[in-house]
């Protein structure tokens, strides 16, 4: 771990990065959002990483993200139904816009592309707009005028989340909660979201939660229980993979946790998948090697050995968490599955014996090292590079990771 930051209040919603990868944003519900630079986070010779800036608002932040032609504009999707649009080099507002509170409710995730910006509602409303449209007032002014929109079908339940092509901006997934009638629909946006497929998740014990666009036209969505994660080949709308961190026998699903956030590897030489979860697990997920994914940190890996001095660090042993690949279905689905049956035989106990040491009477300081795994759920991931990774929790903190 390279940096822990904490100067949010409340639990962070969202993480942006700038085009460049020169700045990151985090968005929170204490009502602020913070630029930080991502090179003065990996310097070790500071005492302290600090924001660079911070931008407030009267309500909750749900998502924000980079715009413009060079990424210097800022867009918020507020908790009042609101976007907020900010120049973060002139640090002052240059737009907003309101929508109706009580027939949208708020807006809860947004994308944006260059000059256009897609938001999505709690009640189910894509809204498309697009600062290249002219103005009413004023030559130099900016306008954020609404394009298209559409509010999904009452069949589908409340749409839970959308995420988009980001290579080529040509289509839309959108998710959605009802578990008895289709809940992944397919827009093209070259025709101003139009719905052209639509299917299901095999179970109808769960809802779909998330989604986040992967390449060569794949999507991977997380779900309701068990951490599941699915990747969904989108021309043929079939499953490819399931990522199965659960205990519990592969595709049953019982127990309500979540894969809270995902971000893909940029590096080109394995298919690496990172992910984090409502527990505070982070994990990496080799979809070309499944034996070599791994657990990085979480409940399973919170707290370091006791040790009597600083050597005794070079003895300290990775968990036994080991990872396999089953197929089922004809061998056209691949289960990535993670077993922890060794790790819960060999640490049973083992919190207790720590508090057994930590109160002892013994007449030696024992060496207790700071965890280094978020104390509560993950909230966000994104990728800098090939080999830094930067996730946000629900305690506040963000933590900047070295992953290769």
């Amino acid at each position: 771990m390279l940096a822990h930051l904490h100067e949010h209040s409340g639990k962070i919603t969202r993480l942006a990065s700038h085009s460049a990868h020169d700045y990151i944003a985090s968005a929170s519900v204490d009502k602020s959002v913070k630029i930080w630079s991502s090179s003065l986070l990996q310097n070790q010779s500071q005492p302290a990483s600090m924001s660079l800036d911070t931008f407030r608002y009267s309500h909750p932040i749900n998502s924000c993200s980079f715009m413009g032609d060079r990424g210097n504009h800022l867009v918020m999707a507020c908790a009042d139904a609101s976007l907020q649009l900010f120049d973060i080099e002139r640090k002052h507002l240059i737009k907003s816009v309101q929508l109706n509170r009580q027939q949208e409710g708020p807006i809860t995730d947004l994308y944006s592309f260059e000059h256009l910006i897609y938001a999505l509602t709690h009640h189910s409303s894509v809204f498309c707009y697009d600062l290249r449209v002219a103005p009413k007032k004023g030559r130099n002014a900016i306008d954020l005028s609404s394009v298209w929109q559409h509010r999904v079908k009452n069949s589908y339940g409340l749409i839970t989340s959308f995420c988009i092509d980001s290579s080529n901006q040509q289509w839309m997934l959108l998710t959605a909660s009802s578990a008895t009638t289709k809940n992944m629909l397919l827009w093209d946006l070259r025709f101003a979201g139009l719905e052209v497929a639509t299917w299901s998740h095999p179970s109808d014990r769960i809802i779909p939660l998330r989604s986040w666009h992967l390449s060569n036209h794949r999507v991977i969505t997380n779900c309701t229980r068990e951490s599941e994660l699915s990747l969904w080949d989108i021309s043929s709308q079939s499953r490819s993979d399931v990522l199965w961190p659960s205990v519990e026998t592969p595709l049953v699903y019982k127990n309500e946790i979540v894969s809270s956030a995902v971000a893909p590897s940029l590096t080109d030489r394995e298919d690496i998948i990172f992910s984090g979860d409502s527990e505070g697990s982070l994990r990496a997920w080799n979809l070309s090697t499944p034996s070599a994914s791994t657990y990085l940190c979480g409940p399973y890996r919170r707290h370091l050995p006791i040790l009597e001095s600083i050597s005794d660090l070079q003895q300290i042993k990775t968990p036994m968490i080991y990872y396999k690949q089953i197929k089922c279905q004809d061998n056209a689905l691949k289960i990535h599955v993670e077993d922890r049956s060794q790790l819960l035989t060999q640490t049973d106990g083992s919190e207790e014996q720590q508090m057994t040491s930590l109160s002892g009477g013994g007449g030696q300081q024992k060496l207790l090292h700071v965890p280094e795994a978020h104390w509560d759920g993950i909230t966000d991931l994104i990728s800098l590079w090939p080999d830094l990774l930067i996730s946000s929790g629900r305690e506040g903190v963000i933590k900047l990771w070295k992953v290769c």
